[in-house]
């Protein structure tokens, strides 16, 4: 039950974040099409939070390239959610399998997207050692690698968007 928790303590910052680039008038968010996170969690307290990057190079992605022989952050090495939240601890404290790491994805309407880790970002989250990773899917819903779920009440959040 500790997940459900973390992950109604994710959406609900990331609502927030969110809700500060939404135009009520044509519901939808300007800036970005979507909106990518990654919170790492150790119980119930979050140690980071990691916001992607699509258009800039990020140095901290390229490091975990080389680090984790990622060929694809070597070349192109743009900050993932996941690599962003990873690199604000990184030598600040001890990642390893007491740790829980939440993505989740919204679109520019506020919905929830797929936000199953990639490839490459999967690779590093397992030889680091989480305990647990759930994402988002587009059925509004969390899943973890050990095919568990969780539906969570998304109202509280999306009823602000649909007042005009």
């Amino acid at each position: 039950m500790m997940s459900q928790t973390q992950i109604d303590k994710a959406l609900d910052i990331s609502y927030k974040i969110f809700m500060h680039h939404y135009d009520r008038n044509q519901r939808r968010a300007m800036k970005r099409r979507t909106y990518h996170f990654a919170y790492i969690f150790r119980r119930k307290k979050i140690l980071a939070i990691g916001i992607n990057g699509p258009y800039d190079y990020d140095s901290r992605t390229r490091y975990f390239g080389y680090r984790y022989n990622i060929h694809k952050y070597k070349e192109h090495s743009h900050a993932h959610a996941e690599t962003d939240a990873l690199s604000k601890c990184w030598g600040k404290i001890m990642l390893d399998s007491n740790h829980t790491m939440i993505v989740l994805r919204l679109n520019n309407r506020g919905e929830l997207y797929n936000s199953q880790p990639c490839s490459p970002c999967q690779t590093i989250l397992d030889q680091i050692g989480f305990k647990e990773i759930w994402w988002s899917t587009n059925d509004n819903v969390f899943n973890n690698q050990s095919n568990e779920t969780y539906v969570p009440d998304l109202l509280p959040y999306t009823h602000h968007m649909l007042e005009v």
